[in-house]
């Protein structure tokens, strides 16, 4: 968390923030909700999904005036987002394997390698995902 902070440094050489991602994400969403209670009525756990989705898009966007440090939360958000829908449900996200489920992942199964062959590719695993706490959906 020491600097240097370089704002336009290569994202490939790091986090680029002196803030932690949990301070990023409790000044975000605090400055996001004021922004949806300005332009919405309301805060954004409050809006109806199509108002969510036009939020979202906003702050997609760069239209939510975020401070400096914090105009890559939207970003940080969508990655954190995919890590917990990928991953095993013992850490917390992917709630009864849907991701997995979703793109046919077989989870944390011994062995598929029989699967793994140019021939199979357009047919689908027959076996749904297994977690690594044993569980099946």
């Amino acid at each position: 968390m020491e600097g240097p902070h370089h704002p336009g440094a290569d994202p490939l050489l790091g986090f680029p923030s002196s803030l932690s991602p949990a301070q990023i994400y409790r000044d975000s969403i605090k400055a996001f909700d004021d922004w949806c209670r300005e332009t919405k009525g309301t805060v954004f756990a409050e809006l109806d999904a199509l108002a969510q989705d036009e939020a979202l898009t906003a702050l997609d966007g760069g239209e939510v005036n975020l401070p400096d440090t914090l105009r890559d939360f939207f970003d940080l958000l969508l990655q954190n987002t995919k890590e917990g829908f990928f991953s095993d449900p013992r850490y917390g996200g992917n709630h009864g394997m849907a991701g997995w489920v979703h793109i046919g992942f077989p989870g944390a199964r011994a062995s598929f390698l029989e699967w793994n062959d140019p021939a199979m590719d357009n047919v689908a695993y027959p076996l749904g995902p297994v977690s690594i706490a044993g569980e099946r959906t």
